[in-house]
This record gives C-alpha cells, structure tokens and sequence, in this order.
C-alpha cells in the first residue's frame, strides 16, 4: 500500500475513533466492521477455535465501547484494541490455569535484521501451519502479518521493545516456513 493511502487509512481512522467519543454509534460500527473479522482470528490463534475465543471477542468490543471516551491518542486505536484483546485472552487463559507461553529467550538475542517475506502458497497451509508453532511466534505473525500492525504498535501490544518484537517475528518466520516446508 503506498505511503500516502496508509497516512489516509490512519487518517480516517483516526476520525472515526474522534466520532464514536463524541457517541457516534455508526463510526463505531465502522471500527466494528474494519476489526471484528482480523480480532476474532487473532483471538482464535491465542485461545483455539471455539466458544471461548468468540467470548471475548464480545467482551473487548464491550470495553471498547465503554472505554473508547478514555482513549486520549485516537491513531494509538489498534495497538489499544489488540493490547485489550491481548489482555483478555490471557486473563481467560489464567482463569483455566493455562498461561500464554512466551519465550523470553529470544528477547535476550540480537535482533536480527528482517529477511525475506513469507512465501504464502496458499492460506490453508499457512493457517495449518501457524497451529503448530508456538503461541509466541503464531501472535506475532498474526499481528503482523494478517492483522497489518507496525513492529511499534506490536511492541505496545505484547509489551515488548520494537527490538524484542523484530527478533521474535525473525524467529517465528524461520519456524512458520519449517512447518510449511515438512507439509509439502
């Protein structure tokens, strides 16, 4: 996407998210509609397919819309939405005595330069694929890859260092083409 089409999207965004504090429910509905599909897969990567994924995704537009008057920077949006999407699918996880696994090994790695983009054949095998990696590598290349987040808006998400996220994304790349490459 060229430069000046993503500063329009950030743009309008941005104004939609000044719209619903001021209680516009259709720009909320907006936000809705251009979120909900890549929140819920989010989602479903963290905490597996079924109910409980689709839970909180109710629950965070629930909060979103309580909370959206609080926000005080309107283009931080999606890095506030995943961060409490994030929140949430963690605080259920520890609810069931299960934790996000994160691998804070990799934070103490240099932070490798990004190497060449995932080949992507076809999306079945990926999303097959990213079922196998580790939950750390699988939200970052969600967040990244099909959710379109800067590193620095990862970063704000995962409460990591921008450094942090463009090592653990290096890492999550290298295990995401290993699972493909042992399916073909």
């Amino acid at each position: 996407m060229a430069e000046h089409e993503t500063g329009r999207d950030d743009f309008e965004e941005s104004l939609l998210v000044l719209r619903c504090q001021v209680g516009s429910e259709q720009a909320f509905e907006q936000l809705f509609r251009r979120y909900n599909a890549r929140l819920g897969y989010y989602l479903r990567r963290l905490l597996g397919e079924g109910g409980l994924a689709e839970d909180v995704l109710q629950n965070v537009w629930l909060t979103v819309f309580r909370k959206l008057s609080t926000l005080r920077e309107p283009r931080a949006f999606r890095s506030w939405l995943y961060r409490i999407a994030r929140n949430r699918a963690v605080g259920e996880l520890r609810k069931q005595g299960r934790d996000l696994p994160l691998e804070d090994n990799v934070a103490e790695m240099a932070a490798p330069e990004e190497q060449e983009e995932i080949q992507l054949r076809d999306p079945e095998s990926v999303h097959q694929a990213l079922g196998r990696i580790s939950a750390a590598h699988r939200e970052v290349i969600t967040l990244r890859y099909l959710n379109g987040l800067t590193y620095e808006e990862i970063a704000r998400v995962i409460d990591y260092s921008p450094g942090t996220v463009r090592s653990r994304i290096h890492y999550a790349k290298r295990a995401l083409r290993k699972q493909m490459e042992e399916t073909d």
